[in-house]
């Protein structure tokens, strides 16, 4: 009797507690001093979603493919911006260290990859260690969906192998030189784990440390089960520390009440949620202990007046159940979240820090633009009432950008909430230069001069003028879309792709144009184009 009596009064006060947050996150009280009082001494560089692709991919299996692609416009790319993805990632890694930016840190927040192959991986790592290397800038990464999943939405080890090469070896066909190897979670998270590494010590007059808990990389483990990798990166002046990064991996889902292959088992709403497309953070363990303890456990002697938690999802997409219905989604969490539901994004308030100032900063979302930053819905009481949300888009997207984190200044930058002193920068990969009218004239030219190529023989294409002709022979538009295109014209065209940027570095613009700002420039048009957007009314409106 007793018993039931104390039970009662839990809840009782759970659901009290639950409403006082409620209330007092729409008022904003989930806030702290600290943002009035300190100045955030360094500048984080925040970018994320290049999805580095394999050339060579199957153009005709489950997870990409032509008819997908006309459902959600996101399974297969243009051929030049997958060709692309490397050089726009190098390019947008510069934007970073200019001198009007001269960040100090950078995260990059996941999804480098498309597939997770090793060679997509191994690219990615390269990129990032050449510029850290070059710039002496400490960079750390967190995984994303498509780092260990084919297209961010399979484990299955078959459709990985054609998502990453053309050829179809059997299912245990070893893999020889043509073959390039999909690669698990945990190897990802190794190669994660040892790059973060790498990046702690000495930077300018402070110093930036990293720190992670090694018994997390069980490989015995999965996403489902408890693998993951919880870090924390540490930046000190003279006067002791004044930032912590909280780097959460939101692809462990070992407590989730929704897993990612969910909607694949329920017929009601399996139209409205896809594999991959939310993330989780364990609160409770199964298998390995939750990653909201191990979060909680890296930073708990932490005094520093600043805490960033870092991830590749928002949020507000973590154990979510219809992501695109998220006044009702967010209605329905609302409910669970005061009768004692065990969400993730109800917990999410767990790793904010009392007395410090506290933002979220996340990818995955390949947003166009920063300007207006998501608002609260009813879930989000639960999932961002204590942080300031910082999303960033993709760095091949279209509009291709990345973003600053810095001290609020008027004029120079934007607050991340009323009254923080915490602002952001959003920075285009795209300057400007070449102009878009320019290099499309020069698409133009290239298309009459290679009229002759047999490889694009077909009625459709020879009734195109020819800057269409030119787009589409370098894969610059939508016109991979169509049926009679197969992997061998992708093939052919990026081929094109590189001849003409050969010829466009070698003199045919300005001799002042550089190869990162014409790949840049072709990655906008290429952007504007997959968004049915006309490239040069985009260029001219933000540029003119």
């Amino acid at each position: 009797m007793n018993m039931a009596v104390n039970i009662k009064g839990r809840k009782m006060r759970r659901t009290i507690f639950a409403l006082l947050a409620a209330v007092c996150g729409l008022c904003g009280c989930g806030g702290s001093r600290v943002a009035d009082e300190a100045k955030l001494p360094i500048r984080i560089g925040v970018l994320a979603d290049s999805q580095i692709t394999s050339l060579d991919y199957t153009p005709t299996c489950q997870y990409k493919n032509k008819e997908l692609d006309k459902q959600i416009e996101t399974a297969i790319r243009p051929p030049a911006l997958a060709y692309l993805a490397a050089g726009t990632l190098e390019t947008a890694l510069q934007r970073l260290v200019e001198p009007n930016a001269g960040v100090d840190v950078v995260l990059y927040l996941g999804d480098g990859a498309n597939n997770g192959g090793a060679g997509e991986v191994n690219d990615l790592f390269t990129i990032l260690e050449e510029f850290r290397e070059e710039y002496h800038v400490p960079v750390f990464v967190v995984i994303g969906n498509h780092d260990y999943l084919g297209a961010g939405n399979t484990e299955d080890f078959v459709e990985r192998v054609l998502l990453l090469n053309r050829s179809r070896p059997g299912k245990d066909a070893p893999f020889g030189d043509p073959y390039e190897r999909p690669l698990s979670k945990c190897e990802v998270l190794q190669k994660i784990r040892g790059f973060n590494q790498g990046s702690a010590g000495a930077h300018g007059a402070g110093s930036f440390k990293y720190s992670d808990l090694p018994q997390q990389l069980d490989c015995g483990l999965n996403h489902k089960s408890g693998l993951y990798l919880a870090g924390r990166v540490a930046y000190s002046d003279d006067g002791g520390e004044v930032v912590e990064i909280l780097l959460a991996d939101t692809s462990d889902y070992q407590d989730s009440e929704f897993e990612p292959e969910f909607a694949k088992s329920n017929l009601v709403l399996r139209t409205w949620d896809f594999y991959g497309s939310k993330g989780s953070i364990s609160f409770v363990g199964k298998k390995n202990p939750p990653q909201g303890d191990c979060l909680r456990e890296l930073g708990e002697n932490s005094s520093a007046p600043f805490r960033f938690m870092a991830s590749h999802y928002p949020p507000d997409h973590l154990d979510r159940i219809l992501p695109e219905l998220s006044l009702v989604h967010g209605a329905i969490e609302l409910v669970g979240g005061v009768l004692g539901s065990t969400f993730a994004a109800q917990h999410l308030d767990k790793l904010h820090k009392q007395g410090s100032a506290n933002f979220w900063l996340s990818g995955h979302t390949h947003r166009s633009s920063m300007d207006g930053q998501p608002q609260m819905t009813f879930g989000d009481i639960f999932a961002q009432r204590s942080f300031g949300s910082i999303n960033v888009g993709s760095t091949t997207d279209f509009r291709a950008h990345v973003a600053i984190i810095e001290a609020y200044e008027k004029g120079r930058n934007k607050r991340v909430r009323d009254k923080d002193k915490v602002g952001y920068r959003q920075i285009p990969i795209y300057s400007g230069s070449p102009s878009v009218p320019a290099v499309l004239e020069a698409v133009g030219e290239w298309g009459g001069n290679h009229r002759g190529d047999t490889r694009f023989w077909n009625q459709r294409l020879a009734s195109m003028d020819d800057r269409r002709f030119g787009a589409s022979i370098l894969g610059l538009n939508r016109e991979y879309q169509e049926d009679y295109w197969t992997g061998e014209h992708s093939e052919a065209s990026v081929a094109h792709l590189r001849a003409f940027i050969g010829w466009l570095v070698r003199g045919r613009l300005d001799p002042q144009a550089k190869r990162p700002d014409i790949m840049a420039c072709l990655a906008f048009i290429a952007g504007a184009y997959e968004d049915k957007l006309d490239p040069t009314k985009e260029y001219r409106s933000v540029y003119r």
